[in-house]
């Protein structure tokens, strides 16, 4: 069964999915400051996390230290009522690009992006860093992260996922970059490319045994998906027919690809939506979308209780708050 399924790995994935997506409830989780966006979210020891970047603006502003990032993590048992369980800041540095995962050993690991506008020379101000929570809810330090085979000081890893006991992630400081770890701090670089030509940034995706599915964002949000075997030391590319934004890569359990994203189409401008993804013709097919403000992305999407979760941003005019929809499928 499980060599079957893996075969449907690149069987095209067809809208019929459409008529089965539906919106059950779509409520706002946290609108504790001007600017909340960018979240991720899992499930650990029984409870749910979430982590998102605040301030007052979607940019950090070198002059104005209320538009760096903090991050902050909450936590919930039944999804609808939701308590902070963590805080992070750092003086005139912005924290974003968050994203949590478990670890095999079963912490919680948090890595995330710090953008350094400090006044004075600081080591490493605009590179990753990672912490990880015990089960006590103990944080450590943060970490700054190294990639061997990576010489700048620049890296800006973009999501990370657990393989069995390795972890990777794509790092876009520079050229887009593969990357893998043990230890969730120290990394190697396994590919390096600028597909097309040109420099893509965020990149998300999928391993399902030997295969392995990305979807990232090139040139003026531009989707490229990428094929690549075991040991994903090689890739293909291929341009899509939509712009992307902040996505997210989830499988089904009727076997459908589909992909969280900024919507770019002219009616849904700025929308976050749902997309079924064909990965034979590099194509995606609207299937949903969400909230109509005209600023939401960034979807972390999940499997619970037999719905689809999918928690994003949405808001307008500087404002922007984190929400979450149940959709039954």
């Amino acid at each position: 069964m499980k060599r079957y399924l893996l075969s449907l790995l690149f069987v095209p994935l067809f809208s019929v999915m459409q008529a089965q997506l539906r919106v059950v409830e779509n409520y706002k989780i946290w609108s504790g400051g001007d600017y909340a966006a960018f979240p991720t979210f899992v499930k650990w020891n029984g409870a749910y996390y979430c982590a998102f970047r605040e301030a007052s603006a979607h940019r950090a502003d070198k002059d104005d230290e209320s538009t760096m990032g903090k991050i902050r993590v909450l936590t919930s048992k039944n999804l609808k009522k939701w308590t902070q369980y963590a805080l992070l800041e750092e003086k005139w540095a912005d924290l974003r690009d968050v994203w949590l995962s478990v670890t095999p050993d079963n912490r919680l690991m948090m890595i995330y992006y710090q953008g350094g506008y400090q006044k004075e020379t600081v080591k490493n101000k605009n590179c990753s860093r990672v912490v990880f929570f015990s089960q006590d809810g103990t944080m450590t330090s943060p970490e700054v992260i190294t990639i061997e085979g990576h010489p700048s000081s620049y890296k800006r890893i973009w999501k990370v996922r657990w393989i069995g006991d390795e972890v990777y992630g794509w790092n876009y400081a520079g050229s887009l970059s593969l990357v893998k770890s043990k230890d969730g701090v120290h990394y190697t670089q396994i590919y390096k490319d600028d597909p097309f030509g040109e420099r893509a940034t965020e990149c998300d995706w999928i391993v399902e045994g030997k295969k392995a599915i990305a979807v990232a964002r090139g040139v003026d949000e531009a989707g490229l998906m990428g094929k690549a075997d075991y040991p994903f030391t090689s890739w293909t590319w291929e341009k899509m027919n939509i712009r992307v934004g902040g996505q997210d890569i989830l499988r089904m359990p009727d076997n459908d690809l589909i992909m969280g994203t900024r919507n770019y189409q002219k009616q849904y401008m700025g929308r976050t939506s749902i997309y079924s993804l064909n990965t034979k013709k590099a194509t995606a097919s609207l299937l949903l979308t969400l909230n109509k403000q005209s600023d939401s992305s960034y979807p972390s999407m999940m499997l619970a209780d037999g719905y689809l979760w999918v928690m994003y941003y949405s808001g307008a005019k500087g404002k922007s708050d984190i929400w979450l929809a149940k959709i039954s499928y």
